[in-house]
């Protein structure tokens, strides 16, 4: 059967190809182009085209590579202009040369819009990590979208292996038909849920859930929910809320404490003494102040002892250690709506007796004010409510300051201050009362000897005089602990001589024609060092002698310190202390 021969034109067939199409010789002079080619040269023509080097157009390594070893080559990166090629270059003949051309510019912008989302997705996620509150975001497919660490917490779940994997199935509970999250998602509304619970690590946290749909205009895009956690809330109101009752018998784990023992025995420190008694049994409030560390918390408790009205409710509120927002609620109690069980604050619990405030300077002016006009109304509303409660309440507060320094700094309203200073104590620095030292140090040895289980020690006079002319930054309390701390290092000496004492306490001293020798390298005058200062130099001491008394042996001496092996390594760098013997 004879059939007809047919020719097709070359410029027919590659006009209807979708990709570019241009046919060369073999030197790269342009034979053909279809019209998908010539989109890619702007404001140039067929004529402008045809005949000319394809180089002059298209600016490749790879191209000029194809026309000199004349070998096929595919998926070629090319740019013309503003458009992303991948090329395929043939060669048809030793004459004909063909490339083809396909436009992956909005690919590649896919590509790169993709790209950027996923990046972006990542940093939300990191920056979500750092969120104290739990947050999970779920599409309309119920994937997770987002997951932080803090929910991962909650939930025992690594983040990193929950998110873009469906919910039900990461996060399944024999209860999930209730699960908030799905609920919200569902029936489009917003709910909360309180839970208390123990997770994985045995950790209890109370928290408050608010889940809730989002939508992009009337689009449902997913559920969020947010959870809030309230443990370290409670348990800091726990501790605000702990009731301090009947001053000489404080209660502490189920045990009745002594009565406090304030010692003294300067003129000063009596006649102090003698006014606290005649304000124990008034109804007038009373302010304590001088610097820290002098006992003013001790007189506090001494006054509440000596109190005919023990019985009487009694807290103690230290404003200096808890955030404004959680002192005002302590104070005048909360609603239901701030997710806590109790709604009475202490002023209302301490009603017919006394509430100690620790630092009132510390207390924002705003919260000042509100203390002092329920005060003056002795009355004030119940948080949420209209109800009326009369309040009956003696205060006595401390402050670090004088009240002069306070008001001239403004850290205290000026009619707060002249309402508290009924009564008005002032308890001098330890340097101020030197007398008192040798009748404190003794007390404090005794207790920490009995603590410790030790004998009694004596103590050196020398010992004693470096103590009394030491000028005490930290008053009482760091004598306190200079005691403790020598008391505990010395379990088989039976004398307290100088040379046990912190190098910054050792001196000449100026009445005597002996000083005090010291071969300790780390003896340095530190009387001009602040109290941190002054307390890591005593803590570095301490451990170079633990050190050289065990030989340097490292589990040994962190045993004897009450501290870890790691943290003894900690503070041996830290303090840059010489290790004389191999590890152990």
């Amino acid at each position: 059967m004879n059939h007809s021969n047919v020719k097709i034109d070359a410029t027919d067939l590659i006009s209807n190809f979708f990709e570019g199409v241009i046919i060369t010789d073999k030197k790269g002079q342009i034979q053909l182009i279809n019209q998908a080619s010539l989109q890619f040269f702007q404001k140039l023509t067929l004529s402008d085209l045809i005949g000319k080097p394809i180089h002059h157009f298209i600016f490749s390594k790879e191209l000029d590579r194809f026309y000199k070893n004349q070998q096929q080559m595919r998926n070629i990166s090319l740019r013309i202009g503003l458009n992303q090629l991948l090329a395929n270059f043939r060669v048809i003949d030793e004459h004909t040369f063909l490339i083809i051309l396909k436009n992956v510019t909005q690919i590649q912008q896919l590509n790169k819009d993709l790209n950027a989302a996923q990046e972006q997705i990542r940093l939300f996620n990191q920056v979500l990590d750092y969120s104290s509150d739990g947050i999970c975001f779920i599409n309309n497919e119920e994937n997770i979208i987002f997951y932080n660490k803090k929910m991962g917490e909650f939930d025992s779940k690594e983040p990193d292996g929950v998110r873009n994997e469906n919910y039900v199935t990461v996060l399944r509970k024999e209860d999930s038909q209730l699960d908030p999250l799905q609920n919200a998602l569902k029936t489009e509304r917003e709910i909360i849920q309180h839970e208390s619970f123990f997770a994985s690590n045995g950790k209890k946290y109370n928290v408050v859930k608010r889940s809730h749909p989002l939508f992009l205009g009337n689009k449902k895009i997913g559920a969020l929910s947010i959870v809030k956690d309230y443990s370290k809330t409670n348990a800091a109101l726990d501790n605000i809320f702990h009731l301090n009752k009947n001053g000489s018998t404080i209660l502490r784990n189920g045990e009745t404490s002594a009565p406090p023992t304030f010692l003294y025995s300067t003129n000063r420190m009596k006649n102090i003494v003698e006014e606290a008694k005649y304000a124990v049994n008034s109804s007038s409030h009373i302010l304590i102040y001088g610097p820290r560390g002098v006992g003013k918390s001790l007189l506090v408790d001494y006054i509440q002892h000596e109190s005919q009205s023990s019985e009487a409710p009694f807290y103690t509120l230290h404003c200096g250690a808890i955030p404004d927002h959680l002192l005002e609620k302590a104070l005048f109690g909360y609603s239901e709506e701030d997710h806590f069980p109790r709604t009475s604050g202490l002023f209302e619990l301490a009603n017919g007796g006394t509430i100690f405030l620790d630092e009132i300077d510390t207390v924002s002016i705003p919260l000042q004010r509100k203390i002092l006009d329920i005060m003056n109304d002795k009355k004030m509303f119940k948080p949420g409510s209209f109800t009326e409660v009369p309040i009956d309440v003696r205060i006595i507060a401390s402050m670090n300051v004088t009240p002069a320094t306070a008001y001239e700094e403004k850290r205290i309203v000026e009619d707060l201050l002249y309402y508290l200073s009924s009564v008005s104590l002032k308890i001098p620095s330890l340097k101020e009362r030197k007398e008192d030292i040798p009748l404190l140090v003794n007390y404090f040895k005794e207790i920490s000897e009995k603590l410790a289980g030790q004998e009694s020690k004596t103590l050196h006079p020398n010992a004693m005089k470096l103590l009394i002319n030491y000028d005490y930054p930290g008053n009482v309390r760091q004598l306190k602990y200079i005691v403790e701390s020598v008391v505990s290092l010395l379990q088989d000496e039976c004398e307290i001589l100088p040379e046990h004492l912190p190098s910054y306490v050792r001196r000449v001293w100026s009445n005597s024609d002996h000083s005090i020798v010291d071969d300790n390298p780390f003896d340095v005058s530190l009387t001009s060092f602040s109290l941190t200062e002054q307390v890591e130099a005593f803590e570095k001491e301490i451990i170079h002698r633990v050190l050289k008394k065990t030989n340097y042996h490292i589990t040994n001496s962190a045993k004897a310190l009450g501290l870890s092996r790691q943290s003894l390594n900690y503070k041996i760098k830290k303090y840059e202390l010489p290790i004389h013997r191999g590890g152990d």
